[in-house]
């Protein structure tokens, strides 16, 4: 039985693939675009049509920068003051997809415990790791995992982040996924 709470096959699912897409497009762009700040408070959903909405662009580069960013969505290599790539913005979307997950800002029980400065050195140094809810379904688990890799060698592509959350639509749904361009443009 449903408790009230969204699933991931409801809306959850449905802003991952919303911001996947906008992350594909952004950097498929030329010149391309990081973001370079991206969090959940520079998402905005139309109450109208639920559609997600990518705002914060204050930070954002049309070529590899670096920038001294302090929030828990950012990239341990942001934090370290080191140049902007695709994988600052891939991590940053695991750790909003954990937020969609749990429904809770990112680190909330070692902010709660530690000083801001702490935890952030322990981001930068790969020392902690976000924690999933219990409920996670495996594959979203999987693919929160593969984005917040500490080397941003190992993370993936937005487009194979896309392309996994278009295999699990289709796992739950029993239907292709479409995401129509407007939605994320």
């Amino acid at each position: 039985p449903n408790d009230g709470r969204m699933t991931w096959a409801d809306l959850n699912l449905a802003y991952a693939l919303q911001l996947s897409s906008a992350l594909v497009y952004m950097h498929a762009l030329s010149p391309q675009v990081l973001h370079g700040n991206l969090k959940s408070d520079h998402l905005y959903i139309d109450s109208s049509s639920n559609e997600l909405k990518v705002s914060g662009f204050g930070f954002s580069m049309q070529s590899p920068s670096t920038h001294k960013s302090q929030n828990v969505w950012n990239a341990p290599e942001v934090l370290q003051g080191l140049p902007m790539t695709q994988k600052v913005d891939v991590y940053s979307l695991g750790i909003v997809l954990m937020e969609l997950d749990t429904r809770r800002a990112p680190f909330f029980q070692e902010q709660a415990t530690m000083n801001f400065h702490d935890l952030l050195l322990r981001i930068t140094t790969g020392t902690i790791r976000p924690h999933l809810s219990p409920t996670s379904p495996a594959a979203i688990g999987r693919i929160i995992h593969e984005c917040i890799q500490y080397p941003p060698s190992k993370r993936p592509s937005a487009d194979w982040v896309l392309s996994q959350l278009h295999q699990v639509h289709t796992e739950i749904h029993n239907v292709p996924c479409t995401v129509d361009d407007d939605v994320v443009h």
